[in-house]
C-alpha cells in the first residue's frame, strides 16, 4: 500500500540564505532529491512517491515517536522516498543528514539492534529481514521492504548500493569513545552511541531520570553485562554527575550502597541481586550493570585499565 505525505515547501535555498544573514559564508547546501537514485536507474525498481525533504521540527511529521531522539545527537534534514517494482512491491527510502559523522553513527547505532547481516555499503550496513541500515559520513540511509522475499531484499541491496555511490561523502570510523568500549563487547559491531540522557536512557533503561549530562557516551553488551562509559567537560563535573545519579538510586529505594568502596567508586546491589558498579576515573564515568561478582568487576578492571 502507498504511503501518502503532505509536501513539505522547505527548500535548502533558505538554509543557505540564513547562513549568509548571519554573516558567515556557507557552502551550497546538497539537494538531498540528488541522492535519491532516479527513475529507471536501478533495474526493477522505480520512484513511486517523488522525494520529499524534512528539515528540523518537521522531522515530527515523518516519524510518529523517536524524533527527539534525533534532535538530542544533531539533526539537520531527511529526504523520504518510494520506489516500486512492477509486482506492486514497495520498498521506502530514507535518508538522514546528521549534523556530523559522529551523529550519523550514533543514530545508525540505535537503528540497527542486535540481529541481521553485515552489508557491505557504506562505512558499515547491516541487512535485517526487510529491513536495512548504513552510515557514511553524516548521513544515515534506512530502507524498508513490505516483507523480506528474495526480491524486496534484492531490491533493498541494489537501491542501498545506488545511494551510497551517489553519496559524496568519505567513509568515517565510529566515535573514538564508541571503539574502545567495543574491545570489552561480545558484540563489537553494536556499540551504541549517544549525546544525551535521552538515548542513553533507551540503551540502558537503569539511568532513566538520574541526569548524567555527559557530552557524550556508548553502551556496549559483554554476555550477561551492559557496559557504559560517559565523558564530561573535567573531572569535577563528572564526579558532581556520578554522586548526584548515585543518590538518586539509593533514594529510590530500589538499590542500596555497599559499603567499603573508595572515593568516586560506588557498588549499588539492586532487590534482585543486580548490580550497578560505577567509578569516576578523570573526565570520564563507567558502569557496568548485571549479575554482582566477580565477572563484573574483572570487566569494569578492564574498562578502566590505564584511566
Amino acid at each position: 500500500m502507498k504511503v501518502q505525505r503532505n509536501s513539505l515547501a522547505l527548500t535548502a535555498t533558505i538554509v543557505a540564505a540564513l547562513g549568509f544573514a548571519c554573516g558567515t559564508p556557507q557552502e551550497p547546501a546538497i539537494d538531498l532529491a540528488s541522492l535519491a537514485p532516479a527513475a529507471d536507474s536501478v533495474q526493477g525498481w522505480n520512484l513511486d512517491i517523488e522525494p520529499e525533504t524534512y528539515v528540523g521540527e518537521d522531522l515530527f511529521q515523518l516519524i510518529n515517536g523517536g524524533a527527539e531522539m534525533y534532535h538530542e545527537i544533531g539533526f539537520s534534514r531527511v529526504l523520504s522516498a518510494e520506489y516500486a517494482d512492477p509486482d506492486q512491491r514497495y520498498i521506502t527510502l530514507e535518508l538522514f543528514e546528521m549534523a556530523d559523522a559522529g551523529a550519523a553513527y550514533g543514530v545508525y547505532s540505535f537503528k540497527i539492534g542486535s540481529g541481521g547481516e553485515t552489508a557491505s555499503v557504506g562505512s558499515a550496513g547491516v541487512l535485517d529481514g526487510y529491513y536495512m541500515n548504513f552510515w557514511k559520513g553524516p548521513y544515515v540511509v534506512t530502507l524498508t521492504g513490505m516483507d523480506d522475499d528474495p526480491e524486496t531484499r534484492d531490491g533493498i541491496l541494489a537501491i542501498a548500493t545506488a545511494v551510497d555511490d551517489l553519496l559524496k561523502a568519505d567513509n568515517a570510523a565510529a566515535p573514538s569513545i564508541a571503539t574502545e568500549l567495543a574491545r570489552h563487547s561480545d558484540q563489537p559491531d553494536r556499540v551504541k552511541y549517544f549525546r544525551g540522557d535521552l538515548a542513553l536512557s533507551n540503551a540502558l533503561p537503569i539511568t532513566g531520570g538520574l541526569g548524567f549530562g555527559m557530552n557524550e557516551g556508548a553502551v556496549a553488551n559483554a554476555g550477561e553485562h551492559q557496559l557504559a562509559v560517559l565523558s564530561y567537560t573535567d573531572a569535577t563535573e563528572a564526579h558532581n554527575r556520578l554522586d548526584a545519579a548515585t543518590q538518586k538510586l539509593v533514594a529510590g529505594g530500589d538499590f542500596k550502597l555497599v559499603d567499603g568502596t573508595a572515593e568516586g567508586e560506588y557498588r549499588l546491589v539492586a532487590n534482585d541481586e543486580k548490580a550497578f558498579y560505577l567509578m569516576v576515573r578523570g573526565t570520564r564515568v563507567f558502569g557496568v550493570y548485571g549479575p554482582a561478582g566477580s565477572d563484573a568487576d574483572a570487566l569494569m578492571e578492564s574498562m578502566t585499565e590505564g584511566s
